[in-house]
């Protein structure tokens, strides 16, 4: 938001990297549901993600769109980051089959969780 909000100020933003966010709702829920069929659920690791794929980019440009504010100064970056040390992983989504397959799927669309978690800070 500040990236956005800053515009005096430029920055490069990935629109590479990919990430599946997930709003905490979704997740206290996935873990409610978890805990609920505990008895029958075996072990293992469970992993959940967000359904929706968003680069940092597009968060800007969401940020952009909802609150009118210009991302002129900003400058999108559509490959890997040069010289960022370690290679960051291009996309992070994890494996929901185990946990969709027990009928576990929560999801708010990442628009309205977003743009929700954000109200405190306008």
């Amino acid at each position: 938001l500040d990236t956005v909000r800053e515009n005096k100020k430029g920055a490069k933003i990935s629109s590479y990297e990919k990430r599946h966010p997930a709003h905490t709702q979704d997740i206290a829920n996935v873990l409610l549901d978890m805990s609920n069929q505990l008895a029958d659920l075996p072990g293992g690791i469970y992993q959940w993600s967000g359904e929706e794929k968003v680069s940092k980019w597009d968060i800007v440009q969401l940020i952009s769109q909802q609150l009118n504010l210009p991302i002129n100064h900003l400058e999108e970056v559509a490959g890997p980051a040069a010289g960022a040390g370690v290679p960051r992983p291009r996309d992070v989504e994890m494996d929901r089959s185990k946990l969709t397959e027990r009928g576990i799927r929560h999801h708010t669309d990442f628009k309205t969780g977003f743009m929700k978690s954000l109200q405190p800070f306008l």
